[in-house]
C-alpha cells in the first residue's frame, strides 16, 4: 500500500492499492514491493484493473463510471506522475465519498474481446457485475456499504443489485435507470456504424473521432453548448468553428487514447441493458438531470418507484446534462453525503417525486453479509487495452 505525498501532488491525500485481477492478480504491499496472491476465480483470461483508495479497515465503498472511465476515480500518483481521478471531485476527506470514514475501490470495466465487437455479441451489465461480485471474493471484502454509478456504472450497479441484494447496504445511481431510451440506442448504433465504416475503409480513428464527437453532443446540455459557443457571438461561422474545433480536438484525443473494442462493446452493453426493477431491495438513491439527454429524468424516477426497496429520487436542474454527475460537485455531494451518513437505523426516508413527497418506513439493513462466490460465466480472452 502506498502513503501518497500530500506536498507533492495537493489534491491527494489517501492511501491507495493498485492492482489487477487476473489468474494471479497483483497487489501492491506496504512496502511497495509487487506482491502475488492466489486468487480464487475459475474466469481465465480476463483482466480486471481496479484502484483501491483509503483505510481498509474502513467501511467500503464500490465507485463506478461510464464507459470512458477508468480504475482511477481519484487522482493517484503513479512514479511521480499525476493520474487524474474521472470523479475526484467527490471522493477524499470530507467530501461526497469521505475517506475519513469509507475506504473506495473502483474498477476499470472488462471490456471484452475484438471478436465480441465484431459480431455484435452481447457483453451484458450482469456479466460486469459477476466480475466485480468476483473481485470482491478475491480481495476478501464481504461487506459492501454503498456502491455508486454513474451512467454505466449506474447500469453495472444497478445489475449488481439484482443478483446480489445481500452483498451491499445501499444503492447510489446517477444518470441511469433499468433500460435504455430508444433515442439513445439509436445514437448508439450509429456510432458503432461509423466506426465500421471507418475499420472497412482503413481510416478507423478518423472514424472513431467522429463516433465520439456524435456522443459528446449527446452527453452535453443544450444550454451548455449554447453557453460555451453562442453567447458572446453573434457570428455563425465563428460558432461554427470553435464547435469543430472543440469536437475535433477532444474526439481527436479520446480516439487516441480508448480502445476500440471496448467502446464498441460496451456501447452495445448499454443498448441492451435491462434489469427488473421488482428485484431491487437494497435501500437506494436515484439522482437524475433535468437536461439529460441519454438518460430522460422520468426514466430515473419512474424507475425509483419500482423498485421493491426503499427509495429516495433527487432531480438537479443543470445546464451540463448527462454529464452533470461528474460535474454537479456541489449540488450532488450534499446528496450523497446525506444518505451515507444513514445509519440504517429504524426512520422515515423522505422520497422526492417532483413537487410531491411520500414518506416510507425503512427496513432494517443486514449488518453482516455472508459473502458466496458468484456463479461462473463463460471464458473470454482478454484484449483490454
Amino acid at each position: 500500500m502506498k502513503m501518497l505525498n500530500s506536498n507533492q501532488i495537493t489534491l491527494i491525500n489517501q492511501e491507495c492499492d493498485l492492482g489487477s485481477l487476473n489468474n494471479e492478480p497483483v497487489i501492491y504491499s506496504k512496502n511497495n514491493e509487487l506482491n502475488k496472491e492466489k486468487c480464487c476465480h475459475e474466469i481465465a483470461g480476463i483482466k480486471l484493473n481496479y484502484c483501491r483508495y483509503g483505510d481498509h479497515s474502513k467501511p467500503l465503498v464500490l465507485v463506478l463510471g461510464g464507459i470512458s472511465s477508468n480504475q482511477y476515480a481519484a487522482d493517484f500518483l503513479k512514479e511521480d506522475q499525476t493520474i487524474r481521478g474521472w470523479w475526484n471531485g467527490f471522493i477524499g476527506k470530507g467530501k461526497a465519498v469521505d475517506l475519513n470514514l469509507f475506504q473506495v475501490l473502483s474498477i476499470d470495466f472488462y471490456a471484452g474481446t475484438s471478436f465480441d465487437a465484431t459480431t455484435q455479441k452481447h457483453l451484458s451489465t450482469h456479466t460486469q457485475a459477476k466480475l466485480l461480485s468476483q473481485l470482491l471474493c478475491d480481495l476478501e471484502l464481504d461487506n459492501v456499504e454503498a456502491v455508486i454509478g454513474g451512467s454505466y456504472g449506474g447500469m453495472v450497479a444497478l445489475a449488481f443489485a439484482e443478483l446480489y441484494p445481500d452483498l451491499l447496504n445501499k444503492l447510489v445511481v446517477l444518470c441511469a435507470a433499468d433500460k435504455s431510451s430508444v433515442k439513445s440506442i439509436g445514437l448508439r448504433e450509429i456510432q458503432r456504424k461509423i466506426i465500421g465504416l471507418g475499420l472497412d475503409s482503413k481510416k478507423e480513428q478518423e472514424a472513431f473521432s467522429l463516433a465520439r464527437s456524435l456522443a459528446l453532443l449527446g452527453y452535453k446540455g443544450e444550454d451548455e453548448l449554447e453557453n460555451r459557443f453562442s453567447k458572446n457571438s453573434s457570428d455563425s461561422a465563428a460558432v461554427r468553428k470553435n464547435l469543430n474545433s472543440y469536437l475535433q480536438y477532444n474526439s481527436d484525443k479520446f480516439a487516441q487514447q480508448y480502445s476500440k473494442t471496448k467502446y464498441l462493446n460496451l456501447s452495445l452493453s448499454i443498448d441492451l441493458h435491462q434489469i427488473d426493477s421488482k428485484k431491487i431491495q437494497t435501500r437506494s438513491l436515484f439522482i437524475g438531470c433535468d437536461t439529460d439527454q441519454i438518460v430522460p429524468i422520468e426514466f430515473i424516477e419512474t424507475l425509483s418507484k419500482n423498485i421493491t426497496g426503499e427509495s429516495k429520487f433527487i432531480s438537479i436542474e443543470s445546464t451540463y446534462g448527462h454529464d452533470s454527475f461528474l460535474i454537479e460537485v456541489e449540488v450532488i455531494t450534499p446528496h450523497i453525503q446525506s444518505f451515507l451518513g444513514d445509519l440504517r437505523k429504524n426512520k422515515t426516508i423522505e422520497v422526492m417525486r417532483s413537487n410531491n413527497s411520500k414518506t416510507l418506513t425503512t427496513k432494517n439493513c443486514p449488518s453482516n453479509i455472508n459473502h458466496q462466490p458468484p456463479n461462473r460465466e463463460k471464458s473470454y480472452d482478454s484484449n483490454c487495452q
